[in-house]
Formats: C-alpha cells, structure tokens, sequence
C-alpha cells in the first residue's frame, strides 16, 4: 500500500483524480462482488435444503410412473422428467405406437 501512495503523489492532478476514480470503482466492484456471494451462498444452501427435502419425500414415498402408475420397484427402470415419471414399459408401449404411425 506503500508503494500505491508513492506512486500517487508522483501523478499530475488529473491522472491523481483519474486514480481516484477508479479506485473507487474498483472498491464498489468488490461490495458488489461480496455481496452477491454472499447471495449466491444463501440461494444455493436453500436449493440444496429443498433438495434434502425432495430426496427425502420421494424416499418415503417411492416413484411412480406418471402414465401408468406402476410403483418404481414393479418396473425396470424410471426416467424422470420435470414434475413427471416414465416407466421403461411406458417408453417401450410409445414406441410401438410411434413405429405404427410410420
């Protein structure tokens, strides 16, 4: 920091106002920048508790299929979806229906 002063008091007035400037930016920047962090901290530890949540409620409850309501231990394989599930047989029967359209 030292140096930093010296520096300055070798500066002409404009570029001293001009060093001002932009340390004053640079210091607004790194508020800025902690205070998003420390936003981005909170919004990731409440996505991660919803997602503790979410875990634990489709443990208790299992998966179902969304088409067919088949429970996920009756089938192969689930595939998830955005607020919805489909069983392998489900994707197996939409296949077959695809295919006869063709």
């Amino acid at each position: 920091m030292a140096d930093l002063k010296d520096m300055m008091e070798k500066l002409s007035d404009e570029n001293k106002a001009r060093a001002e400037r932009y340390m004053k930016k640079l210091l607004t920047l790194q508020r800025a920048e902690r205070r998003l962090n420390g936003e981005t901290e909170t919004a990731i530890n409440r996505v991660e508790k919803i997602d503790v949540q979410l875990a634990k409620d489709l443990r208790g409850k299992g998966l179902r299929c969304s088409f067919c309501g088949k429970h996920q231990d009756d089938i192969k394989r689930m595939i998830a979806g955005p607020g919805a599930y489909i069983c392998n047989e489900c994707v197996a029967l939409c296949q077959e229906i695809i295919e006869e359209k063709e």
